[in-house]
């Protein structure tokens, strides 16, 4: 009779764990975009499209301030992007 080694026993119970199927929920959190709503342009486009502080309902009187906060730091340069889409561009 063939003897199998008792670590064969061992790993037998996982094989079966392993081959169930897989009852994972996944919570979806409210706050973060959709892949449907992101934007990237494509490798043969030169231009990004663009977003509106407007359309983004953000404070348009507290830009400068930020503008100037960038430059008052050595920033050279400053950009804001929303879901793949340019809000603020500044050099």
């Amino acid at each position: 009779m063939n003897n199998l080694n008792p670590v064969y026993y061992l790993l037998l119970p996982f094989l079966f764990i392993s081959c169930q199927e897989d009852d994972t929920v996944i919570i979806v959190d409210p706050n973060e975009p959709s892949i449907d709503c992101l934007y990237f342009p494509g490798l043969d486009q030169s231009d990004w499209e663009t977003i509106s502080l407007e359309d983004l309902d953000w404070d348009e009187g507290s830009v400068q301030d930020l503008i100037d906060f960038a430059e008052a730091n050595n920033s050279k340069s400053l950009m804001i992007i929303k879901d793949g889409k340019i809000a603020i561009e500044e050099y």
